[in-house]
């Protein structure tokens, strides 16, 4: 079945892609993609990171692109609403605003 696919894909965008016969093996098993995974451990909704997101572009449009420090106190502003005493004191890891 991935030859089919990634042949149909070629012939479609001209591009090679490689799928992977295990992983379709265990999405149709009913596992979970990595991405699927990492989303359900977030801090954030996928609604409150678009806020986020919306908030770094107005920002930056502004002339006053945050930086890390800023943008994780945004987030944790955020989280500490919806969460409030289930959200540690800490706050988000230092990792997070990477991934913005």
């Amino acid at each position: 079945i991935c030859t089919e696919f990634e042949q149909i894909y070629y012939n479609k965008y001209g591009k090679q892609i490689e799928l992977s016969h295990s992983m379709l093996i265990h999405l149709a098993g009913g596992r979970i993609s990595k991405s699927q995974s990492n989303a359900q451990c977030s801090w954030l909704t996928d609604q409150e990171a678009d806020v986020v997101l919306n908030y770094i572009i107005e920002m930056g449009d502004c002339g006053f692109p945050l930086n890390h420090h800023q943008l994780k106190e945004h987030v944790d502003k955020i989280c500490h609403a919806q969460l409030g005493a289930q959200f540690p004191e800490t706050g988000v890891g230092i990792n997070l605003t990477h991934h913005f």
